[in-house]
């Protein structure tokens, strides 16, 4: 983890509330470039900090 993820990371705990791993997961995912972040978690695809594909719909209840 690079000193930019982690701050990155923090800015998303105070800015969108999030738990700290989703925070990092999400940090790591700006900071690679990545176009999309794939998730289960439809609460991260409304925080519009990256594109989102939420697949919590797939999830088994």
């Amino acid at each position: 983890m690079t000193l930019p993820v982690i701050s990155k990371a923090q800015d998303i705990l105070e800015q969108h509330g999030v738990k700290p791993r989703n925070a990092i997961h999400l940090a790591t995912a700006i900071a690679s470039g990545a176009g999309t972040f794939i998730t289960f978690d439809s609460r991260l695809s409304g925080l519009g900090i990256i594109p989102c594909d939420d697949l919590s719909s797939l999830a088994s209840p």
